[in-house]
This record gives structure tokens, C-alpha cells and sequence, in this order.
């Protein structure tokens, strides 16, 4: 199945902004240098798409009304209500859902990106990666076929925000293609420009969720194009 026109136009604009990483940044000191901004920068790129403008995660946290380091000693990430303030602020054509079922995931990536949260060791591993001493090996998560996880230890029941950008099918497999943001750091360089993993493994990441609070997904409520792609 060949993509499609809006499937196209995310995967465009996911290559020429690659810097939309959760480290590396400028001004991600509420985000304690992006260790807690994956939501944020998947924010970024949604307010991005639609306006055209980059915001930094501390000017994202401005919005979201959400604490500085010095007032965020759990380290914690955002909260829905937080998202929905930067959704509300910069009119993002988004609802959020608790509890969504699968199948309303699958039927908001026809309209646009969903967000949702993954447990992060369940993500699909880069193949061939190596992070210090370890090697990807597969599990518990399996490997993408493009891109994937990089940090093989250290974060592996971590709760962690990614972009499903659309779905299609190979060789009568149902593929996800996907922004994870948990890349950029100076042991981890890489720049990604988007993920494909296996339906099933996204699905699996996500599924793990539950484990530590309550599934969620923000879905677009209309056709949702970046501008200019």
C-alpha cells in the first residue's frame, strides 16, 4: 500500500524537522535539559505543523503551566491538563480520550498524528544499535524496520509520549510510522527522522501503558496537514 497524500506530507515534514528531538535543545531548562520534554517536543511538532513557528520546551511549559526544575523535584512529565492548555492556547484540532480502544486509534491516524503513551523498553529497538556496553537484541519489544529505540538500558519502565503518523500495510503487514522522540543526547546523537515498527509492537508498547496509569490518546478531530507540506 503506497502512502498516503497525508501520510506523505507528515513524513515530509518529520525529514526537515529532524532537530525536534527531545535532547539537544536550547531553552529546556524546565525540561531538565529534555530528560522529562518527550511530551513537550511531541508538542512541538504539532504546533509546529500548524504554525509554522518552533517554540522551545520552556516556552511550551509557559503555556502548559507547567513547573520549573526547581519546583518539579519528582521529575515528573506533563499532565493532560497541561496538554490541553497548549492545545487550547494554539487551536491544535485535538480531543483527548481516556481509556481510547485501539480501533479509535487506528481511525484517528486517518485524520492526522495521535498521541499517546508507550511504555518505553517496549519500543522497537534499532537493529544493529549499541548504547555503552549493550547491544539491541530484540526484547522484550522486537526490532523496527526503520529507526527504533536507542536507549537499550536504564529507561526500560520508563512512560514515554509518541506520534503514531499513519499506518499502512507491506507485504500484508500492518505497519505504524512514528516520531519517538527520545533521541538527540551527546550519547545518543542520532536524529531520526521517523520510525516504522510492526502494527502489532506499537500496539504491544502501548498495551504496557496500563501497567503504570491510565491509557490515553489525544485524536484529531479533523483532517490535520502540516502547513506548507
Amino acid at each position: 500500500m503506497a502512502d498516503t497524500a497525508l501520510l506523505a506530507a507528515w513524513k515530509r515534514f518529520s525529514t526537515n524537522n529532524r532537530n525536534l528531538q527531545q535532547f539537544g535543545q536550547s531553552d529546556d531548562e524546565s525540561t531538565f535539559n529534555g530528560a522529562t520534554g518527550c511530551t513537550h517536543t511531541v508538542l512541538q511538532r504539532l504546533v509546529k505543523a500548524k504554525t509554522g513557528v518552533y517554540y522551545s520546551h520552556d516556552r511550551i511549559s509557559s503555556i502548559a503551566g507547567y513547573p520549573s526544575a526547581a519546583n518539579n523535584p519528582g521529575r515528573r512529565g506533563m499532565y493532560p491538563s497541561e496538554v490541553q492548555r497548549v492545545v487550547n492556547h494554539f487551536g491544535l484540532p485535538y480531543r483527548y480520550k481516556s481509556n481510547p480502544t485501539w480501533t479509535e486509534i487506528v481511525d484517528g491516524m486517518k485524520r492526522g498524528p495521535v498521541l499517546v503513551g508507550i511504555i518505553y523498553g517496549y519500543w522497537p529497538e534499532w537493529v544493529g544499535y549499541k548504547y555503552g556496553g549493550t547491544k539491541a537484541d530484540g526484547k522484550p519489544g522486537g526490532y523496527a524496520y526503520r529507526n527504533g529505540k536507542t536507549q537499550l538500558t536504564g529507561f526500560e519502565k520508563g512512560r514515554h509520549a509518541v506520534l503514531f503518523l499513519g499506518r499502512k500495510t507491506v507485504d500484508g503487514v500492518w505497519r505504524i510510522i512514528a516520531n519517538e522522540p527520545n533521541h538527540g543526547s551527546s550519547s545518543r546523537p542520532e536524529k531520526p527522522d521517523w520510525d516504522v515498527v510492526r502494527s502489532a509492537y506499537a500496539r504491544r508498547a502501548w498495551e504496557q501503558f496500563s501497567t503504570s496509569g491510565t491509557r490515553f490518546a489525544w485524536l484529531p478531530t479533523t483532517t490535520f496537514k502540516p502547513k506548507g507540506y
